[in-house]
């Protein structure tokens, strides 16, 4: 579980999907397209939070939530609460491979630095199912759609 404060003062909550607000003790829940569960996250210099990667699709419990190894989402609020309650933007752009559990960091510039995780969300003691990379996003949280191999997570693994 993840939370954030946003700039409305609610509080989002993933991977259960709802915006808090303290003041009301009232919850919203907030719908997405891709599976964020065991994703990474951060906010972007503008305050937009961004989450990316996840899970496979949840086709049992919920048929509309796809594949969210890739996914990226974001989610805007501003203090004014015109944007309250308003579901995760999923514009359809992915990292180029998958992540689960990645690890990620904003630099001092405002990108984001993304690394290792689980390609397949299976057995972290079997090397193919791990991902010994990084990849960097713009400030804006936009992916350069490449992956770099990093020697020092390939000597690392498992993830």
């Amino acid at each position: 579980m993840y939370a954030g404060l946003m700039h409305n003062g609610k509080v989002v909550f993933l991977d259960k999907l709802s915006e808090y607000d303290h003041e009301t003790n009232q919850t919203v829940p907030l719908a997405y397209q891709t599976n964020a569960f065991c994703f990474g996250g951060s906010f972007l210099a503008n305050g937009t939070f961004i989450s990316f990667l996840g899970n496979a699709p949840i086709s049992a419990q919920d048929p509309t939530i796809s594949d969210g190894f890739r996914g990226i989402r974001y989610l805007t609020r501003s203090a004014d609460s015109a944007l309250d309650g308003e579901a995760w933007h999923e514009p359809g752009t992915q990292l180029d491979s998958a992540r689960r559990y990645a690890s990620r960091q904003t630099m001092p510039n405002g990108t984001l630095f993304v690394t290792s995780g689980s390609l397949n969300g299976l057995d972290q003691n079997v090397a193919s199912n791990n991902n010994p990379t990084y990849a960097i996003l713009s400030p804006e949280g936009i992916t350069k759609g490449t992956s770099v191999v990093s020697l020092l997570l390939v000597k690392a693994q498992p993830y």
